[in-house]
């Protein structure tokens, strides 16, 4: 079995969970770094996402009932490429939305946003420290047409962000800030401004003893500004 092959196995074993926003939102994940000594590395990553409840423009949380369903099933990748401190990342996926209301559902499948990243990393070795800023701009490549079953937000979105990671022998930390601007969009003959979030996020990771592959996960919690709406 080769080390790609071990590599996309124990990748698929690290799902996560969350409790999200609407599609409106642009992904801002944070790329999947090379944390281990390697010239590319291929990162995999299936979610599931369900929407339990709405805010309203006061703050106001809406629980929805069990016959009011919006989930997100996404299979997404990333493809690192390093040399010299550097670190090119490109990233895609594949989503398949659904919603269901009234007893009636809808669905659409198809490609979500592509995104581009770039960082080079510092380290502190006597500290076991490493550092990555960031820079990373996303595509607004995935299905956004204002309709419930939409698979991008119809924005390009730029971030920066800081991954601080701490490392031992076969265990390591990670807390991960990140600002981003979400671009204008169009939906319905309305054209919403630029709005502005950011996110905070802590994980770990395991690397068994001279194996190719880590295993690790991460909790985010994310703001996302407002965009205004203004007609065309």
């Amino acid at each position: 079995m080769t080390k790609l092959t071990l590599a996309i196995i124990f990748s698929l074993l690290s799902t996560r969970a969350a409790q999200a926003a609407s599609c409106c939102v642009a992904n801002a994940s944070i790329p999947q770094f090379m944390t281990l000594p390697s010239t590319w590395q291929l990162s995999t990553q299936v979610s599931y996402n369900r929407i339990i409840g709405d805010v309203d423009t006061e703050g106001k949380a809406v629980f929805r009932g069990k016959h009011n369903k919006e989930t997100t099933t996404r299979f997404s990748q990333d493809l690192a490429w390093g040399k010299d401190h550097w670190q090119l990342l490109a990233g895609y996926g594949v989503a398949d939305r659904s919603f269901q209301t009234g007893g009636k559902t809808q669905s659409s499948r198809g490609l979500s946003d592509i995104s581009l990243a770039l960082t080079r990393h510092f380290e502190l070795p006597e500290w076991g420290l490493r550092f990555f800023p960031f820079y990373r701009h996303v595509f607004p490549t995935g299905k956004a047409q204002g309709s419930l079953t939409d698979l991008g937000s119809g924005r390009a979105q730029d971030a920066v962000g800081l991954l601080n990671l701490w490392y031992g022998v076969h265990w390591d930390a990670q807390v991960t800030v990140e600002a981003h601007r979400n671009g204008e969009t169009e939906r319905n003959e309305t054209l919403f401004s630029e709005s502005y979030g950011g996110s905070v996020g802590a994980g770990a990771g395991y690397v068994p003893f001279k194996a190719p592959w880590r295993l690790g996960t991460q909790l985010a919690s994310r703001w996302d500004g407002a965009g205004k709406p203004r007609h065309s």
